[in-house]
């Protein structure tokens, strides 16, 4: 087994653990230990996936564990948050955006729209569809044209199994052309 192997299979017992923390009902136990391995688990994800002498395969298998711990991020930071705005009746943030990895000067991007509230999964497509189109809004101002590549990506739970098991369902590419006065329609 590579390093890398052994990288990504210890990132996975992380995330296994993140998981288990956020489906304890009542608040949060503390996690600091927890919090200590993930930081240094992405990080050295991070890195590894803007290694030269990375194959392509690995750094897709990479980031796509960079974007499911960056998920589990800002799932746990959203359960642990705990100010309260008025009565508490403010809308809250279901979906979260953030961009996991840049390369080429900015030319290549790989973003990940969270889902941190949402039980259904229209629930979330719909509200991210607001987020993700007003993202693309914002990089065709400063570039001529673009390309898109979706994948939705799933936890899925069996009845009666314990740990949910990921599926991805990919899309065909799509282009968006120059004219920026138009509406962008996902």
């Amino acid at each position: 087994m590579t390093d890398l192997e052994e990288e990504l299979r210890l990132a996975e017992a992380v995330c296994c653990r993140g998981r288990q923390l956020l489906s304890t009902s009542g608040p949060l136990p503390k996690a600091d230990r927890w919090l200590q391995d993930f930081v240094n688990s992405l990080t050295v994800l991070e890195r590894e996936v803007n290694n030269p002498t990375c194959s392509t395969n690995m750094k897709q298998r990479l980031l796509s564990r960079i974007s499911v711990m960056s998920t589990l991020r800002s799932r746990f930071e959203d359960a642990t948050r705990t100010e309260i705005v008025g009565a508490g009746l403010d809308q809250v943030h279901r979906v979260q955006y953030h961009e996991v990895e840049t390369a080429f000067q900015r030319r290549l991007r790989t973003g990940v729209i969270s889902n941190l509230r949402h039980l259904e999964l229209s629930d979330f497509l719909t509200e991210a569809e607001v987020v993700f189109t007003r993202e693309i809004q914002r990089v065709l101002q400063r570039e001529a044209c673009l390309r898109v590549y979706v994948m939705l990506r799933s936890d899925y739970v069996k009845v009666g199994d314990v740990d949910p098991d990921t599926k991805a369902f990919n899309t065909k590419c799509r282009h968006f052309p120059i004219n920026r006065s138009s509406r962008v329609v996902p």
